[in-house]
């Protein structure tokens, strides 16, 4: 009853198992679905897992045939099988069948089956001579195990038997076997021909069985001491003290670090500890092993005629012994026994098999859980980062309509208050140029060169004596030009339009540096990932720097304009004042000499010539004239160019924004109805782990509540 119990729980188990790859293969987990994939045979092949290991050649395979009573797995007396095989037991089954799982060359996450007969399996999955010259080269590498089922009463129980390489061989061999061991096995069968283990054996149990070397090596599964069965085969050594007391001093020191008490050392002697004879107890059960049938693949006709002869041997000895007599000698039955009750002890309560492996699945299925979780919570957050990342751009497209209009404002207000300094600065110094400028031509002394030309002056006529007057207003006129443009740019310089320019020129800065953070902002929301070409930090940096100087520059030669313009008007405004001078009673002078000529000259033309020439320069601060004109159109046309630049940047970047918004409307909307069924499937596939774990907790509690 409690058998068929276990084959029920393996049963149920392995459908779990397979139910359970089936939701990572539908997760479009691959690796998972692989290991998955491979744990179903094992779990399908028993419960409780038996390992038999030990070195090279010490007679593992002829053990597990043994006490199989079938040639399962290859025997040879030079080499040994490349691969774990786990044998496990099915009921009615004709003739055994192996299964070998093998890495695809193209992708080791997917495993390929491949079966075989029980000879062509042994034939080709045996080292031959060559493959032994090269056994560290990757001929078997990426075959990852056989199984075998067969219908022996031995593992009938819901045991396991899983056939290990050799751990002293390669370090590519004890890798396989340890892959076994970190999988969790419950009972250990050490093989050894050694009466007293050597350090190999000793340090292999310690460290990679039992676990009680952690320095050296991590134990995932560690194995319980009063699992572990020692299978002494010393061939053609007979029982006796000698081997009693070597024994007993070898496991004293694999159990040297492990705090085993007194009682449980004995219990482990008495109950642990079995001498065999492999060889003749496989000759009994099995008869001879077929050497030359079954001999590797590519075996030299050398090798095969020592195999031949090896099984001559074996058909030798049983000619000459009774059958009753190997069978008893073989301790095979003893063994057996042994075995299978160490299986009963491991398959109910709280350490069983059973509860190792619901617990092992049940975190499985809980790591398969949480990664279903973490696909909803993606395709859940992914949705979300869709929404969010168009919020983030529709707020930037907003952002931006927001700068741009407020570029228009701030700019017009600066434009509008630049102009309306200027005019200041033009009527105060207007104020200060008018009586500077025409006191000092009121204090104008005499020329020299009027007073000697004076002879010449009463003998000319009336044309000639207005052409002689007027040589001399054009240096009058230089003076005092140049005298106001320096006192204007002294004035600009000094009030506030300097000012103004410098507040204009720093929000032109304060734009670079919000376009700058719009862009990182957009990139952070995920732009780049969605195409959007964004304009880098430095070139930025570089755009806004030039549009900064081009204001200041626009405006220092608008400036310089207005002033040179002035100058250009005045020549014009002269020659009209010299022809609109009444020179009659000009000439009534002369009998008072060239000083009273001077001073009525200065007066009556010279000084009003120089009122003239101020109002020229100021003549801004008057609100008409051409002067005011050019001078307020180039300042607004600087400001209005610096204007649209700005808008510019701003409206490729909207355009670019807005695009990118479409698109991701249209990839929200595509989106919508697959995230859905996506949502729905993890979902379902949550239900289905939930499922799992329930079922594999109703088993825990069956099998722990017996014993």
């Amino acid at each position: 009853m409690q058998e068929q119990k276990l084959i029920q729980a393996r049963d149920s188990l392995a459908g779990a198992v397979e139910r359970l790859a089936a939701v990572t293969e539908e997760m479009g987990d691959t690796f998972n679905t692989a290991a998955l994939r491979l744990l179903l045979p094992r779990m399908r092949q028993g419960l409780v897992r038996v390992a038999v290991v030990g070195v090279t050649s010490s007679g593992k395979s002829t053990v597990i045939n043994a006490l199989l009573r079938d040639l399962v797995v290859p025997e040879n007396p030079n080499v040994s099988s490349p691969i774990p095989v786990w044998i496990g037991f099915e009921e009615n089954l004709p003739e055994p069948k192996v299964t070998v799982f093998e890495a695809s060359k193209e992708n080791p996450d997917v495993i390929l089956e491949q079966t075989y007969p029980i000879p062509d399996f042994q034939r080709r999955y045996c080292y031959n001579a060559e493959h032994m010259k090269k056994r560290d080269m990757d001929t078997f590498s990426r075959v990852r195990c056989g199984s075998v089922s067969i219908s022996s009463p031995c593992l009938s129980t819901g045991m396991v038997l899983i056939d290990t390489l050799g751990i002293s061989a390669t370090d590519i061999d004890k890798a396989k076997t340890l892959s076994v061991l970190e999988e969790g096995v419950d009972l250990v069968l050490f093989i050894t021909k050694n009466v007293s283990f050597n350090q190999t054996e000793i340090e292999f149990l310690q460290e990679d069985v039992l676990g009680v070397l952690p320095e050296r090596r991590q134990v995932v599964h560690p194995v319980a001491p009063e699992n572990i069965l020692f299978v002494i085969n010393p061939f053609g050594i007979q029982q006796g003290p000698v081997i009693g007391s070597a024994v007993e001093a070898s496991i004293q020191k694999v159990f040297a670090k492990s705090n085993l008490s007194d009682d449980a050392f004995a219990r482990i002697l008495r109950d642990n500890v079995y001498q065999v004879h492999a060889l003749k107890g496989r000759y009994v059960l099995c008869g001879a092993y077929p050497y030359v049938e079954r001999a590797p693949e590519g075996a030299t006709d050398k090798e095969r005629a020592f195999l031949e002869k090896q099984e001559n041997a074996e058909r030798s000895v049983l000619s000459k012994f009774s059958k009753e007599d190997l069978l008893s000698a073989s301790g095979i039955q003893t063994l057996t026994g042994g075995v299978l009750a160490h299986v009963r002890d491991l398959s109910y309560g709280q350490n069983s098999a059973v509860v190792h492996r619901t617990r092992e699945l049940t975190e499985l299925t809980k790591k398969v859980l949480l990664a279903a979780g973490e696909r909803v919570s993606g395709l859940q957050n992914k949705a979300a980062a869709l929404q969010k990342t168009r919020q983030t751009f529709q707020s930037q497209k907003q952002e931006i309509q927001k700068e741009k209009q407020a570029i228009t404002t701030v700019l017009d207000k600066h434009k509008q208050a630049y102009i309306a300094s200027l005019s200041k600065v033009y009527q105060a110094t207007y104020k200060i140029m008018v009586n500077e400028c025409v006191g000092f031509a009121a204090a104008m002394p005499m020329p020299p060169t009027f007073q000697l030309r004076w002879g010449q002056f009463k003998h000319l006529d009336d044309q000639q004596k207005r052409d002689y007057v007027c040589a001399f207003l054009p240096a009058l006129k230089k003076q005092i030009q140049e005298y106001c443009v320096e006192t204007v740019k002294k004035q600009l310089s000094l009030n506030e339009p300097g000012r103004i320019l410098e507040t204009s020129r720093q929000y032109i800065e304060n734009c670079g540096i919000a376009l700058a953070t719009r862009v990182s902002a957009l990139e952070q929301s995920g732009a780049g990932s969605l195409g959007l070409s964004l304009p880098t930090q430095s070139s930025v940096e570089a755009l806004y720097g030039q549009l900064k100087s081009t204001l200041e520059e626009s405006m220092a030669n608008a400036i310089n304009q207005s002033l040179a313009n002035a100058g250009y008007r005045f020549d014009q405004v002269m020659a009209q004042h010299v022809a609109n001078i009444n020179w009659g009673w000009l000439w009534g002078l002369l009998p008072h000499g060239a000083k009273a000529l001077w001073n009525k000259t200065r007066d009556a033309v010279l000084l009003p010539l120089a009122k003239q020439l101020v109002g020229e320069v100021g003549m801004i601060a008057s609100g008409t004239g051409a002067a005011q004109s050019d001078l307020a159109k180039q300042v607004s046309d600087s400001y209005d160019r610096i204007k649209d630049k700005l808008r510019d940047n701003l409206t490729e970047l909207s355009v670019r924004v807005q695009i990118r918004l479409e698109n991701l409307d249209e990839q929200i909307r595509k989106g919508q109805e697959p995230a859905e069924a996506e949502l729905r499937k993890y979902q379902d596939l949550k239900r289905r782990c939930d499922k799992l774990i329930q079922e594999f907790a109703k088993w825990n509690e069956a099998f722990l509540a017996e014993k």
